[in-house]
């Protein structure tokens, strides 16, 4: 009977330090953000995440391209990583160079318009690199390669097959891979953040049709068509405009349109001919929580959220008008809404994905 009762106790003591363990324990920064799905979560994100984060552009002809209309962002993917940065927007083309130099090598590359910032496979390195620290065991981020393509389908197949073979040496999601929870790409479109983060499938590859319409071959189901799985409001303010102050209507009208179809994208920046980017951005700023809230009303009304905001220089923005309050601000109307409420995996924007694993 002792050996009953104290067998008993033990497993109670055990069920508590667990409890306490996984109570402890946060996801993207919130403890309660783990029992979220994907499409629960608002992620902060950088819009032309990869426009600054190797320092200047260049153009072609190898002179610096203007920092003051085609650079986006001020820090490396590291930093914005360390930030808070969890969805990042990427642009791709291709470049082709006789001999790989200090700057210039043959591959798939990240562009803005006719500028330069780099090659795909180091933006990605500084992610594997950064994810794989212990102290971000706990983190998910969102790669989307979006509709921001060059033209022509010969490049996009190249691009395609660049970025595949880069994705598929650093996380491709394999039999092996997965049997020893290696960091890899998510088999699955909308876990729960706690089920990512144990398998360590923590991270969502998102690719524009563009791409994927020219691929060689048939695409791994861990890759999910961009344009199918998230809208953008991209306010399409004029380059004439002054001011940001249109962005609210325009951004609204979108999330009115799309109600609670798909990811939704808040795009909380503009381009102006009167303005650098930067400036631009902190005319924008101001109107990022107002934005955000009355988007939120039209996606609320579908049992849907605002799922990332993206802005312009991250680096200079200020709290509440930073893109990590704002997030930080919708997630905790989002588990107020959603916490405990969905106790099976949502079947929501469902792929093939949700019905087997990719094994190879």
């Amino acid at each position: 009977m002792e050996t009953a009762v104290s067998v008993f106790l033990l497993s109670v003591i055990v069920s508590l330090l667990q409890y306490q363990t996984d109570a402890a324990r946060k996801c993207n920064g919130m403890e309660k953000l783990c029992f979220l799905h994907i499409d629960e979560v608002t992620f902060p994100g950088t819009h032309n995440s990869y426009s600054g984060f190797n320092g200047h552009l260049y153009h072609w002809s190898g002179s610096h391209a203007s920092s003051m209309h085609y650079r986006n962002q001020g820090w490396s993917i590291t930093r914005q990583l360390d930030y808070g940065i969890r969805y990042f927007d990427i642009d791709t083309c291709w470049v082709k160079v006789k001999k790989d130099g200090k700057y210039w090598s043959t591959g798939a590359w990240a562009c803005h318009g006719k500028a330069y910032a780099g090659r795909i496979r180091t933006i990605l390195q500084q992610m594997d690199q950064w994810l794989r620290q212990p102290a971000h065991s706990n983190e998910v981020i969102l790669i989307d390669f979006n509709r921001d393509v060059q033209k022509g389908s010969m490049n996009r197949r190249r691009i395609y097959e660049d970025i595949l073979k880069d994705l598929k040496a650093l996380w491709e999601p394999t039999r092996e891979r997965l049997q020893a929870k290696e960091l890899a790409i998510s088999t699955k479109t909308n876990p729960f953040l706690i089920e990512a983060i144990e398998t360590n499938q923590r991270i969502f590859v998102y690719m524009s049709e563009k791409l994927l319409d020219n691929a060689s071959s048939k695409t791994p189901p861990w890759i999910q068509e961009s344009e199918y799985a998230i809208k953008i409001t991209w306010p399409q303010i004029s380059r004439l405009d002054k001011r940001c102050s249109s962005i609210v209507s325009r951004t609204e009208r979108w999330c009115k349109k799309f109600g609670g179809f798909g990811l939704l994208r808040l795009d909380i920046y503009m381009t102006s001919y009167f303005h650098s980017t930067w400036s631009a951005q902190r005319s924008c700023d101001r109107y990022m929580q107002s934005a955000l809230k009355k988007c939120y009303v039209h996606r609320e009304r579908h049992g849907a959220t605002v799922n990332m905001v993206i802005a312009d220089w991250v680096d200079r923005s200020k709290s509440p008008n930073s893109v990590i309050a704002a997030a930080r601000a919708q997630n905790l109307i989002n588990i107020k809404k959603y916490f405990g409420k969905r106790k099976v995996r949502s079947e929501e924007h469902t792929s093939e994905l949700q019905s087997r694993q990719y094994l190879v």
